[in-house]
């Protein structure tokens, strides 16, 4: 199931830079009612980016610089503050913080977002897998910042050029 986050994104998006009038024709060529996010399928948040590239009559490079930025620098500060006051461990705050950048990442194709898998393994560890080591950076950044939010530390082992094992410390997991 997608998450709304997503659309929600998208809708703020297209409001602060196009207006509702734009937002409304959207919906209304695609017939979805962004209200039933959970029914919405692949192929519907696919007709949906299809419909604002034509929306906008711009190219998919620009739609993906323009709607990269704002993501990065304007939805995801106030996801992350969501995000925080519901995670009471840096686990938990990872694997939300990768989930939504795979759900991100299946609407938007960017250089800036990568898909990053992972597996869990215990209570206090899980893998990551990653195409390329931007990715891992990533994650080290966003660990250094639970650390000092959640006062949690971690270990990190490469496992390989594409997977490395992280480790929790936390009182929360003994």
């Amino acid at each position: 199931m997608q998450s709304n986050f997503v659309i929600i994104a998208i809708k703020e998006w297209i409001l602060k830079n196009y207006g509702l009038e734009c937002w409304k024709e959207i919906e209304d060529f695609l017939g979805l009612d962004t209200s039933k996010y959970r029914e919405w399928d692949e192929t519907s948040y696919r007709a949906l980016r299809r419909q604002l590239l034509s929306q906008i009559k711009e190219t998919d490079d620009f739609f993906n610089s323009e709607f990269t930025n704002f993501w990065l620098t304007e939805f995801i500060p106030k996801l992350i503050n969501n995000i925080t006051n519901r995670c009471s461990n840096t686990k938990n705050l990872l694997l939300s913080i990768i989930t939504i950048n795979n759900e991100i990442c299946k609407i938007v194709r960017n250089s800036l977002l990568n898909q990053i898998d992972f597996s869990v393994n215990s209570d206090d560890s899980i893998t990551i897998y990653y195409t390329n080591e931007k990715a891992l950076v990533d994650i080290v950044g966003i660990l250094r910042g639970a650390k000092i939010f959640l006062q949690d530390d971690y270990e990190i082992k490469k496992l390989g050029p594409q997977s490395s094992k992280i480790i929790f410390f936390s009182t929360y997991y003994k």
